[in-house]
């Protein structure tokens, strides 16, 4: 049952982030703005707490290069991300819950 909350949680993130630009592309942001608005967007439904947010986000950052981390962003399904940023997002969340 856990498993399916976590999975759940992967795929409400994965279209969050895609969504976090409004329009616009995590491109357009400094990294503190991205990093400001991505934690924003996965709290505000309550999905994850703004502490579990800020984890998740901070993993990303500290993970990936910034064009990287753009791709992830921009994504707007998890069909979007390659196998690779998949797993990284996981583990990350995982260690964020």
């Amino acid at each position: 049952m856990k498993s399916h909350r976590i999975v759940a949680t992967l795929l409400v993130v994965v279209l969050g982030l895609g969504t976090a630009a409004c329009g616009e592309r995590a491109e357009d942001y400094s990294d503190a703005e991205l990093h400001d608005r991505l934690v924003e967007v996965l709290s505000e439904d309550g999905t994850l707490t703004r502490a579990q947010a800020d984890c998740t986000v901070t993993g990303l950052f500290d993970s990936l290069e910034r064009d990287e981390l753009d791709d992830v962003a921009n994504a707007q399904t998890e069909s979007d991300l390659t196998p690779e940023q998949t797993q990284l997002l996981t583990q990350i969340l995982f260690s964020c819950l």
